[in-house]
């Protein structure tokens, strides 16, 4: 009888497993029971949606659109996105993610809609609509399923991608250190003027960033005159920081540009008699108003910032800027470094 039994053991197929070694695991759901679930667009495929819910147990909320979609994952914390790709860009779609930390995502992509741009590590699942409950099921486990090991390529690129980040923290951590005696004095790694105010510019926008009323006057004059610069008369005229156009013509004026400081004051009074200039809104309605007479002048002071826009026009107007940024670099500091800093910040390479 004995027998009889050890043989009927050994021909199991089921045996135990072998000593070191783990018994195998049970399958398990891709999301657990209970899993919170947030859909973007939920009236996609609801039945669909709701027969794979109710299958397993997964706890749905829905948004209407990104905004609300970004609020309800700060409060739900789903573990799955199903997103419609026609609703959101790259940059709402990284707030999503970013409001969610490890969900997986799956984007229901429709007909003729485009699924937004995603850094190359970010690895989505896409699913065409309308989806039924298979394919949703589908695109679940695809989408939960661990990914391949990577391979040399792979390693390859994600080493050239950190050496060329690493680089670039660095060659910004230099500029960071330059002081503005050294930008004005057009020190390594800067090259010519441009790059000299446009090393200046970049910091006092940062500067700005973290609250205008750190900016001194001179900071103030150089963010003025060089946004209308960029934008232009008609550019200027109808983005919000034509808001200032009057602070903006004085800062030409104070920083050496006379014929573009009465440039953009004669535009404004043209605007002005067309109605309100309290926003780029209004600007751009007295704008559309303009008499044909008006609106030729109105081409000819356009004109007049056009032409400092390209060069030699834009060579004169960054050394004007330069200048004046020179007679105010006592006012310019954008940071309190003790003395021995500067010598430190002058000897590195």
């Amino acid at each position: 009888m004995e027998l009889l039994v050890m043989a009927a053991l050994l021909a199991s197929p089921v045996s135990a497993p072998a000593v070191g070694q783990k018994a195998p695991r049970a399958p398990v759901e891709p999301l657990p029971r209970g899993s919170r679930v947030l859909v973007l667009n939920a009236a996609l495929a609801p039945v669909a949606l709701e027969e794979v819910a109710a299958a397993r147990g997964w706890k749905v909320d829905s948004a209407p659109a990104a905004t609300q979609a970004i609020v309800a994952a700060r409060a739900g914390k789903p573990k799955l996105l199903v997103v419609s790709a026609g609703l959101v860009d790259a940059q709402r779609l990284a707030l999503l993610r970013g409001a969610a930390p490890g969900a997986k995502v799956i984007l229901i992509r429709g007909a003729g809609e485009v699924v937004p741009e995603l850094p190359e590590q970010v690895q989505v699942e896409v699913l065409a609509a309308p989806y039924d409950a298979a394919g949703l099921s589908a695109a679940v486990a695809r989408a939960v399923a661990p990914r391949a090991p990577p391979t040399a390529e792979d390693k390859q690129r994600a080493q050239e991608a950190k050496a060329e980040q690493k680089e670039k923290k660095e060659l910004a951590r230099r500029i960071a250190a330059l002081t503005v005696d050294r930008i004005l004095a057009m020190a390594e790694p800067l090259e010519g003027e441009g790059a000299a105010l446009e090393q200046l510019m970049e910091r006092a926008k940062h500067k700005a960033a973290g609250g205008p009323e750190r900016l001194t006057p001179p900071e103030q004059d150089l963010l003025f005159a060089s946004s209308v610069m960029e934008l232009g008369l008609d550019g200027f005229a109808t983005r919000p920081e034509g808001d200032r156009a009057n602070e903006t013509v004085l800062s030409l004026r104070r920083v050496g540009l006379e014929a573009e400081s009465a440039a953009l004051e004669e535009a404004v009074r043209l605007l002005a008699r067309h109605g309100r200039r309290a926003s780029a809104v209004d600007r751009l309605a007295a704008k559309e108003k303009l008499e044909p007479k008006e609106r030729a002048r109105w081409g000819e002071l356009a004109a007049v910032l056009d032409k400092d826009r390209v060069d030699p026009g834009r060579e004169r107007v960054t050394h004007a800027l330069l200048e004046y940024a020179r007679a105010q670099r006592k006012a310019l500091k954008l940071e309190t470094r003790p003395a021995a800093t500067v010598a430190a910040a002058g000897a590195q390479p």
